[in-house]
């Protein structure tokens, strides 16, 4: 075989990908998204957006109730308000109060409330799940533009 009739191998068009974000299950680039071992084009991809989880309103409303519990001991303790409450309910509701704030404050910190959701032909599918949206919020723009530079191409 000479020289003249060798050629050059051709470059994969995975080997000019720019990886966009990385996880253990989820693979994020500028052609494609993986998730949990199923792969999806950008071209078939029809919008990538972030959701609420459905718990992230049931959370919303038991912070107004601590909120709303806390205003009314501290307005019953400081004599605004005349609960009548005898004071081992208003020690119990203290307690109360203290371990449904903490709870309620710190659980989206440890609960994700968030989701990124792909639309894609098959439906939709949900990856990514945190609390911090404004992460997700960025890997939506990251996407989105991957999505308008393959479609203009």
């Amino acid at each position: 075989m000479s020289l003249r009739t060798m050629t050059t191998p051709k470059t994969p068009s995975y080997a000019t990908e720019k990886i966009l974000f990385r996880t253990r299950s989820e693979f994020l680039t500028d052609q494609r998204v993986i998730v949990d071992g199923e792969i999806y084009p950008l071209t078939v991809i029809k919008r990538a957006r972030v959701v609420r989880l459905f718990y992230f309103w049931p959370i919303q409303l038991l912070r107004l109730l601590a909120l709303a519990l806390a205003v009314g001991l501290i307005l019953d303790i400081a004599g605004l308000v005349a609960l009548h409450l005898p004071v081992t309910s208003v020690i119990a509701g203290g307690v109360l109060v203290l371990l449904l704030a903490g709870f309620v404050y710190v659980a989206p910190d440890i609960v994700p409330m968030y989701a990124l959701q792909l639309d894609v032909p098959r439906g939709k599918v949900r990856f990514l799940y945190s609390s911090d949206a404004e992460h997700l919020h960025s890997i939506v723009r990251k996407l989105e533009q991957a999505m308008a530079q393959r479609a203009t191409g």
